[in-house]
């Protein structure tokens, strides 16, 4: 931590910019997902006959494999000029002036979950940052950051944006910061 109580990790400061990552499951779920949907129809196809409902099947899982590869960031960057949305075959850049505001994405449901708190200040359950620009919500990140990360996030945001409205209520206390995604098990 540094003096002012921003992270210490090269990201301090209005100037310099915030990188923050998706979780392993994310990307594993947005890879792993167009792989099957391409292998199961291939293997059926081979080991019998074409069939128009594998072909179909194939033919999902190879867009959903392009939507993957072209538009879910791994990493998205904030600096004073917008967000920067890292993808594995494209980098997407929005300039402050093209956005219309930061939200939460709405954190997803999952099985044996009470529905009955669904509000985020009070459940403690929110979903990662999107960037919201005309009617188009653009996925900057699956998980909320930590504190300390949201905390330097919301001012550089106040140097950089000021006239972007931003909904991003404050995660959770215990939230770890995004760069440790990348190195443990998703909880």
């Amino acid at each position: 931590m540094s003096p002012a109580g921003q992270p210490d990790n090269g990201r301090s400061g209005a100037g310099e910019p915030i990188d923050l990552y998706t979780s392993w499951r994310g990307i594993l779920a947005s890879t792993l997902t167009p792989v099957i949907l391409v292998v199961l129809p291939l293997w059926a196809m081979v080991s019998r006959r074409v069939h128009p409902i594998a072909l179909v099947v194939l033919t999902v899982g190879v867009l959903l494999g392009l939507v993957a590869l072209l538009d879910y960031p791994w990493r998205t960057r904030f600096d004073v000029s917008g967000v920067a949305r890292h993808s594995v075959l494209r980098t997407q850049r929005l300039t402050w002036d093209d956005i219309d505001g930061l939200a939460r994405s709405r954190e997803p449901r999952r099985l044996g979950r009470s529905t009955e708190d669904t509000d985020p200040a009070t459940s403690g359950r929110i979903g990662g940052i999107v960037v919201v620009r005309g009617r188009r919500s653009y996925l900057c990140t699956d998980r909320p950051e930590s504190r300390d990360e949201h905390g330097a996030l919301v001012a550089a945001l106040a140097v950089w944006a000021p006239t972007v409205p931003q909904r991003l209520p404050a995660p959770p206390v215990d939230t770890p910061p995004t760069t440790l995604y990348r190195r443990r098990r998703d909880a």
